[in-house]
């Protein structure tokens, strides 16, 4: 058939790995709140490393950051399964037009109220027989994406500020631009694995 499954690691792009013209929608399963938001799991990409990510002055998730990626091949986004507090927050903060089926009901960032396996199996089933009429939402493309990440310690922060064409705001907070979300994207990786290895420093 047409599905492949792609693992390993270190990927260029991560989660958003093997996309191109060829696709016809995204879809993403599993997905949490950004980091801040009273959701489950709440994080944007590195619980220990990143503390908040913004592209163009609007804080994103990883949802966003994947259907902007998405989006420059022209691959809209159509499903998203998540939690209830993450629903809410793409609706409030990206479109109402998206669709969402959830996955649980956030109580805190590790406690969350989920259905039986049989409920869930069920849900998905259904909304999977109606995925080809689900809206598409076309994510609004820019001619320049500006990042700042904000990072959980200065020290992370300085080793960050030493990768070239990163400019550092304060001691833990960095900005790059990029014309594109492919430049863009590996730039975020590149600050995940400084940042990483950071940690791995003083173990």
């Amino acid at each position: 058939g047409n599905t492949k499954f792609i693992k390993g690691y270190p990927r260029t792009y991560y989660m958003i790995e093997g996309i191109d013209k060829s696709f016809e929608s995204l879809i993403l399963f599993g997905y949490h709140a950004p980091a801040g938001i009273a959701g489950n799991m709440d994080h944007t990409y590195s619980s220990s490393s990143f503390y908040s990510i913004e592209i163009n002055g609007k804080t994103v998730s990883e949802a966003c950051i994947n259907a902007m990626f998405a989006i420059q091949y022209d691959v809209p986004l159509q499903f998203v399964y998540a939690d209830n507090i993450t629903a809410k927050w793409l609706h409030e903060n990206v479109s109402e037009k998206i669709t969402v089926l959830e996955s649980k009901k956030a109580i805190s960032r590790y406690a969350a109220e989920i259905p039986s396996q049989q409920e869930i199996l069920e849900k998905l089933y259904k909304a999977g027989a109606k995925l080809s009429s689900n809206p598409k939402y076309f994510y609004p493309k820019s001619e320049k994406y500006s990042c700042k990440i904000q990072l959980m310690d200065t020290n992370i922060g300085y080793a960050c500020g030493m990768v070239p064409g990163i400019e550092m705001l304060d001691a833990r907070t960095v900005k790059f631009e990029s014309d594109n979300m492919m430049g863009l994207y590996k730039y975020l990786m590149t600050l995940f694995m400084v940042a990483s290895s950071v940690k791995n420093l003083y173990k």
